[in-house]
């Protein structure tokens, strides 16, 4: 187990994932510099719990990250072979709906993985144009506070916007 290893697949799962380093130390509580001693492989002791809740931030298997194991990925099966509580009690839920309300929701994640996508895109793009002020990111700080802007700005869902986006769904 090398820790500069361990700290490149902590790096690129991150990247892959379209996290800042400040983004995942939030999700996990340490600051992005922690994050960033990791994956330099500057941390001598590596703590197995901080280890453990990158990797279940990033959605991989802590063992991946360690041993870089053949399972890269958390699936809805653990390694026992059974399905966690929470994705189990997902599952019956959609088990439940009607076979066109499943094939609304497998829409709706289609249209979310893609947003989401885009959005990791315009993240990439607006990296390219950081410029430094005193050690702070200027680009960094602004899209941070316009976001925060837009986030305040945004209307909450409604049953209606639901129902608009089931309907277009619909009719694909």
């Amino acid at each position: 187990m090398n820790n500069l290893e361990i700290g490149n697949r902590i790096k690129q799962v991150r990247q892959e994932k379209g996290l800042s380093l400040r983004e995942l130390g939030e999700i996990i509580g340490i600051s992005g510099a922690t994050i960033q001693r990791y994956e330099n492989g500057l941390i001598n002791r590596l703590k197995l719990p901080v280890i453990e809740s990158i990797a279940n931030a990033l959605g991989v298997n802590p063992s991946w990250l360690i041993f870089k194991s053949k399972n890269k990925y958390k699936t809805l099966v653990n390694d026992k072979n059974t399905i966690s509580s929470e994705n189990k009690d997902l599952l019956n839920k959609f088990n439940k709906l009607s076979p066109n309300r499943q094939k609304r929701i497998n829409k709706f994640i289609d249209m979310e993985l893609e947003e989401q996508k885009e959005e990791e895109m315009a993240k990439e793009s607006t990296a390219a144009y950081t410029g430094t002020d005193g050690g702070h990111s200027i680009a960094a700080e602004s899209t941070q506070k316009y976001n925060q802007a837009e986030e305040k700005s945004k209307p909450k869902v409604t049953k209606e916007d639901l129902d608009r986006i089931y309907n277009k769904i619909d009719k694909e």
